[in-house]
Formats: C-alpha cells, sequence, structure tokens
C-alpha cells in the first residue's frame, strides 16, 4: 500500500473480497492448480476477456525506482548518512570509494543503487540500535514479563503468535 501511494497509485485488490476467498476456499484443488499453472480457474475465466501473452505470464514484482529516488530526492539523505566523517566513525568501509560509488552512481556512470541503499539501511539501523541511548542492555529485561509468553503450559503455541 505504502509503495503504492509513493507512487501516486491506488492499489485495488478486488481477490481478496471476503466472498471471493469463501468461493476459492471451496474450490477443490484441482481447479486452483493444474501441474504447475497456478489460479487455473482464475486464468480460464479471463481467457476471452484478456490477451493469452497477459493470461500466461508470470507474475511480477512492483520495481521501485531507487536507482532514481538516489539521483535525486534521496540525494541529500544518501551524502548525509553516507559523509566521510561518519564512514570514518564506524570504520568498516573506504570512504573514499563510498564517495566515488556516490558520484558515479549521482552522474549516471554506474548503478551503485543496491549497494547504496544496502550502506544506507545499515547506517540507518546503527543510528537507531547502536548509537541510541534507548537502546535496551539485557539488564533492562524482566524475565517475569517475557516467561508467560514462553513457558506457560495452558496456552497453545498458535496463540502465542
Amino acid at each position: 500500500d505504502k509503495l503504492a501511494m509513493a507512487n501516486s497509485l491506488e492499489a485495488r485488490v478486488p481477490l481478496l473480497d471476503h466472498r471471493v476467498v469463501e468461493f476459492a476456499a471451496s474450490l477443490p484443488e484441482s481447479m486452483k492448480l493444474r501441474g504447475s499453472q497456478r489460479k487455473y480457474l482464475l486464468r480460464k475465466a479471463a481467457c476471452r476477456l484478456l490477451p493469452a501473452d497477459i493470461i500466461h505470464r508470470k507474475k511480477q514484482g512492483f520495481p521501485i525506482p531507487i536507482d532514481r529516488w538516489l539521483r535525486r530526492e534521496a540525494e541529500p539523505l544518501l551524502r548525509d548518512l553516507l559523509n566521510e566523517q561518519t564512514l570514518r566513525h564506524r570504520g568498516y568501509f573506504d570512504p573514499k570509494f563510498v564517495d566515488q560509488m556516490i558520484k558515479q552512481h549521482v552522474a549516471g556512470l554506474a548503478n551503485h543503487s543496491t549497494e547504496l541503499w544496502g550502506l544506507i539501511s545499515l547506517e540507518m539501523w546503527m543510528q537507531k540500535f547502536i548509537d541510541s541511548p534507548a537502546v535496551l542492555s539485557p539488564s533492562s529485561f524482566q524475565s517475569s514479563t517475557l516467561t508467560p509468553l514462553v513457558a506457560e503450559p495452558n496456552v497453545p503455541a498458535g496463540d502465542c503468535i
């Protein structure tokens, strides 16, 4: 839903209507799956309405334009999080190499979005869970708060999840 909204789309999920779900649940397996083909009945019902290449195409992911975001809207965030001082302080990555990756990416000379996104995610995680004084230490956990969830004999395992 967030990805759809971020791309000015309104996502609809008609197959999650409770009546459709109940109907699908009542069908025999042979109507849902034929060999390795999933959604057999849905494909059969739509074959007169849609071209064959759509009926038989594989499921597609929802592409996220991270490469573009890191060149435009998120470039200030990229440079702020992966600045030389921060990288030197962490000591995990060569600041000059990361800076070169950023420059190449922003200039459109290379697509380092996967690597840069990973570095951004790591830095944000480090700030939240390593640098933050609010991180709980093991001594701050009271065993009595965890015991009922783990050891209560009359609670079925499925209810704890």
